[in-house]
Formats: structure tokens, sequence, C-alpha cells
């Protein structure tokens, strides 16, 4: 495991002060030293009163997940006691929760998220805490195993990103080989719908899932890499029918930072043509028997069929994530399906907004 030197930055040594020349006097020398530690010590109350004694003097070095675990000088034993020291003191503070979640960049409370660039932001702090919480499990983090909160990261960036910020987020993490370990547990098995072809050589998929061969679909058609059910997410959408959508950009092409996330169909660039993916949820037998038996409830267990209408609404999932209250219905027409194979339980949809 990579010295934990790669999460915190290296602490000023004590009494080191800039810009004292040799020629100063030792009162000069003295005052200087005093007027540093003032401001220090004010420094660190502006600390505890924010996040409370168990984050004070606890400075983050602010980089991107794949510079994590490239610092490697420093002896890892000593470097461990002294996070747990700091655990133990955060623990007996109540601010647990606030030293294992702090994230490595400074953000300010988040309001409704609309934005492409604002999702792979949080997406990406996720991804980075629950790194760093491997980091410090050290050994009982197990290699292509969940630990707590990896399966939340994964729901959420299967949920709210479009494939290219899946793909973008997956490739910076994977430049790192300290975060291979995680990967799985963060992105699921491959092979992945969001890479493209020439990304099929950047890891070994059988290093992360035995039995896998492939890193990415063999279609080069981008209509074709239709969402797994393993990919799918908790979901975007839903209709009066139960079955979820994940709405694609239009006309698949990817999307900048400042654009609007796809899923908001009142600002969807062009309305007469919106791309989804739709997932039928899976069902026991017996469920499938007595939902067969109304022409209604039947529904359930089909793709939508051309002409038909739906009125979607968001998930709670995605409600919970971008920090919207209230839902939203829009009416839409199926104008166009294509399963993703014969007996897949997802299609990809072309509908109209009504």
């Amino acid at each position: 495991m990579a010295a934990l030197t790669s999460i915190w930055a290296d602490d000023t040594p004590a009494g080191f002060v800039e810009g004292v020349s040799g020629g100063e006097s030792s009162e000069a020398q003295r005052s200087t030293q005093e007027a540093a530690e003032i401001r220090q010590e004010r420094a660190d109350q502006s600390q505890e009163a924010q996040f409370g004694r168990g984050l004070a003097n606890r400075e983050r070095q602010g980089r991107r997940i794949e510079q994590y675990g490239q610092d490697d000088q420093g002896d890892a034993d000593e470097e461990f006691e002294l996070a747990q020291q700091q655990r133990e003191r955060a623990q007996d503070d109540d601010s647990l929760g606030q030293f294992l979640l702090a994230a490595p960049r400074t953000r300010a409370r988040r309001g409704l998220l609309t934005q492409v660039g604002d999702a792979l932001q949080l997406c990406r702090d996720m991804v980075t805490t629950q790194f760093q919480k491997a980091l410090d499990m050290r050994e009982a983090a197990k290699q292509n195993e969940n630990i707590s909160g990896d399966a939340f990261a994964r729901t959420a960036i299967q949920t709210l990103l479009p494939n290219e910020q899946q793909r973008q987020l997956f490739l910076e993490t994977a430049g790192n080989p300290a975060t291979w370990p995680r990967l799985k547990p963060l992105f699921g098995a491959p092979p992945y719908h969001f890479l493209q072809q020439s990304d099929a050589g950047v890891l070994r998929a059988t290093g992360m899932s035995k039995g896998r061969t492939h890193m990415t679909y063999e279609s080069s058609n981008a209509m074709m890499n239709i969402t797994t059910i393993t990919g799918f997410g908790a979901g975007q959408l839903q209709d009066q029918h139960d079955r979820q959508y994940r709405v694609m950009p239009a006309k698949l092409q990817a999307m900048a930072d400042t654009e609007t996330l796809p899923f908001r169909l009142s600002e969807y660039r062009d309305a007469s043509n919106v791309v989804m993916h739709v997932k039928v949820p899976k069902r026991s037998r017996d469920e499938k028997r007595r939902l067969l038996a109304s022409p209604v409830t039947k529904k359930r267990l089909f793709f939508p069929q051309p002409g038909e209408k739906l009125t979607l609404r968001e998930t709670g999932r995605l409600m919970a994530l971008i920090n919207q209250e209230v839902q939203t219905n829009t009416d839409v027409v199926v104008k166009r399906v294509v399963p993703r194979d014969e007996h897949a339980a997802t299609a990809l949809l072309l509908v109209s907004v009504s």
C-alpha cells in the first residue's frame, strides 16, 4: 500500500520563518517568529471552528486521483500510526464522519446539480474519497472487492454521467496504477459500454475480473453500445410502467462541461429526436405470470413500442443525487426501439417530447 504521504501535505517545520535574513538582530527575529506563531494559532482556531478538532492541522494537497500513491518516501507504518491517532482523536470529538468524508478539494455545499461538469466533479470526488478510504484500510481493502461506499459511488457514476464523462473519469483514474485494485468496485466489471475500441488495451480485463477477456465491446457502432443492465445504475427517469431510462446526449455527441445534463428533457437540444436507453427490470417467474394476467400490468415486462405514449419522471435516486425536491412529468412518444440483443433487458429508444 502506498505511503500516506500521498494524501496529506507535509507539515511546515516548527519555527520556520520565511524572509528572515542572517543580518537581522535577534530581537527582530523574535518579533517575526512571534507574529508567525500568532498567525498560525489563528489559522488553527479557524480550522477547529469550521471542521472540529479532529480535522484541524490536517491539510490536503488538492491532488487529482491520478496523482495519488506516487510518493513513496517515508515510513508507511509510522504514517499509518499517525493516521490512526488522528482518526481516534476525530472519533473522540464526534467528527469522525467529517474526517472520513473530507474531500481533497475545497467545494461549497452545492445546490441543484444541472451541468455536466458539476456531475463529473461530484463523481470524481466520490472516487477520490473511496480511494482514500481504501488506503486507510490497508490490507483490509481487498483487491477488486467492495468496501463501504463503493456501491453508492458506482451507482452515482452510472446514473449521473453521460458515457463520455464515464470514460473520462475511468481513464484518468486508471492512469494511476495505485488505483487498479479499486477499479472494479467503483466502475463494475468489464467490458464497459462507455469505452471506445481504441481503449481496449488500456488494461487487461482478466486482471479485474476472472473470465473477462475484453475491456470494450466489439461493435464500432456507438448506437449499438447500449448500456448493459449491470451498467445502468439506478436509472434517471421512469415511466408509468416502472421501466427505467438513461438519456443519451443529442446525436450521441460528446458534451462540454458547461452543457446541461441530458436527462433534463426541457432543455434537450433536439426534443423531436431524444435518444434513450431503456431497462425492463428483472422479475421472478411467478411475478411475470401475475403481471401477464392484465393487459395494463403486462407492459411492465416489455419494451415500449413505437407510437406508445409515456409519461416520464425522475427516479428517487437521481433526485437525491442532484438535490432536486419536486418531480417533473414529461410526456413523450416512442418513435423507434432497438433491443440490445434478442433476450436483452435493455434497448435503445428514440422518442419525441410532446
